[in-house]
């Protein structure tokens, strides 16, 4: 299975090491590592919180490679409006180790899937990392986003 990371540095071991922050599948302090199926979706879930950001410069972009045999899908029972049973739901699964891979649906794209990295399960170092470089939002999306900030 192949998934994709947006981040806001050129570092993989800063890319793979976040520092906790909340999340829709993570409370404070649960180190959890957001990936998308699809680049455009890592994208999409960026420019929804494009609010927090001070510019859409800077990213790189990374793909992620595993087997499926690492992947557990979310139970399709949670509403994934409901941040308080999501993070609830997410830091179970990490507690618990269950599985290095977590699939969840994504809030902002309908059948569209967002896939949760475990960095401390063990079975994380049978994730291949790839640096794909700098990512570019094109200029009439960025143009976009700052006419909104305006």
């Amino acid at each position: 299975m192949r998934t994709y990371r947006l981040a806001f540095t050129n570092s993989l071991s800063v890319a793979f090491r976040p520092r906790g922050a909340p999340g829709r599948w993570n409370s404070e302090g649960m180190v959890v590592v957001y990936t998308a199926e699809h680049a455009a979706l890592a994208a999409l879930e960026i420019l929804a919180g494009w609010e927090v950001y001070a510019s859409l410069q800077g990213y790189s972009l990374y793909r992620c490679t595993f087997d499926e045999a690492l992947l557990e899908d979310a139970s399709g029972d949670i509403d994934i409006t409901d941040r308080t049973r999501t993070r609830a739901y997410g830091d179970a699964w990490v507690r618990e180790g269950r599985s290095v891979a977590l699939r969840v649906p994504s809030v902002v794209a309908p059948e569209s899937f967002n896939v949760l990295l475990n960095p401390d399960h063990p079975a994380f170092r049978q994730v291949e990392l790839k640096a794909l470089g700098l990512f570019s939002f094109e200029e009439r999306i960025a143009a976009l986003v700052e006419r909104v900030k305006e």
